[in-house]
């Protein structure tokens, strides 16, 4: 039981994503239903589904970034020996955390200045598609300070995996 709670708080952002994408889907097309069948579109759903984009999208990309699933060039990277490639991956580390960090405060004074406006059509406070944003890129920094913790414990291990390889062959 405690190593399914651990597996689902692990992945609930992937579970977040995925619900908030079957959601937006429900949305759209029960308003596909209604303008085109019943003459009568759900004035709220652009709103809804809107909001349920912006959970998935955000959600989503942090976790892609947890799982290295971005687009990456790193073939000139993977050409660099053992140790000067853990070096310049904890340097990219500190890039990373450096614009993920300034995207994560502007994006929680942003969701801070934005709660008391109201949307267009539901008259319901913003923050439902600013939380997502703050959320994932605070969360994203945790990750990217942990990542640079892993990679710069691998600058002393550098070429050790690789030696024992070349034995191996």
């Amino acid at each position: 039981m405690k190593d399914k709670l651990k597996l689902i708080l692990y992945n609930f952002d992937s579970i977040i994503t995925g619900f908030a994408m079957l959601a937006m889907t429900a949305v759209v097309l029960l308003n596909v239903f209604f303008r085109y069948f019943a003459n009568d579109p759900l004035v709220w759903s652009e709103e809804v589904s809107t909001t349920f984009f912006v959970w998935s999208i955000f959600a989503g990309g942090e976790v892609c970034f947890r799982k290295h699933a971005h687009l990456g060039v790193d073939f000139l990277v993977k050409l660099l020996p053992p140790k000067p490639r853990a070096v310049f991956r904890c340097f990219v580390d500190l890039l990373v955390i450096l614009i993920i960090g300034t995207l994560a405060v502007l994006s929680v004074i942003y969701m801070w200045n934005s709660r008391m406006n109201l949307s267009r059509v539901m008259q319901v406070t913003v923050l439902w598609n600013t939380v997502p944003v703050a959320v994932s890129f605070v969360i994203s920094l945790v990750w990217a300070v942990l990542f640079f913790f892993r990679d710069l414990k691998s600058i002393g291990t550098a070429g050790t995996e690789e030696q024992g390889r070349e034995v191996e062959s």
